[in-house]
């Protein structure tokens, strides 16, 4: 009985949750990123690649930390910005851990052909920079 109680209610208190407040032009996409979860949980920290075309990069990310009350709150020291290259874009956030993480995606200024998905411990973020759409 405790064991079905924890399984089911202390979990949803639990989930990690990371956050990506995107802002699109049709220069840049800014993502800025904020993790929360519980101090006791175990979490990576998020990997993030850029796939631009038909190529990939790892983004270079030096995360901040701060502990409020046994939560603890992470982003990166700066936003990652996305340049218009004239091709299809994806920012990939992937969060492994103790827990599949809760994904909260607030688009700010939405252009035309961005979308997100998420599966698991993954979120892409889709930018449709093709200059023939």
């Amino acid at each position: 009985m405790i064991a079905k109680l924890i399984a089911t209610n202390w979990t949803v208190e639990a989930v990690p949750e990371l956050t990506a407040l995107v802002s699109t032009t049709p220069e840049v996409c800014q993502i800025i990123i904020t993790t929360q979860k519980p101090s006791v949980i175990y979490m990576s920290e998020p990997e993030i690649e850029l796939w631009v075309g038909s190529g990939r990069r790892s983004a270079d990310t030096t995360w901040e930390y701060v502990d409020r009350g046994g939560t603890e709150i992470a982003r990166p020291h700066l936003p990652l910005e996305v340049p218009n290259g004239g091709v299809e874009t994806s920012a990939t956030i992937v969060w492994r851990g103790e827990l599949w993480p809760k994904y909260t995606v607030r688009w700010v200024d939405v252009a035309k052909g961005v979308a997100s998905e998420t599966l698991g411990n993954k979120l892409m973020l889709r930018f449709n920079f093709r200059q023939d759409d």
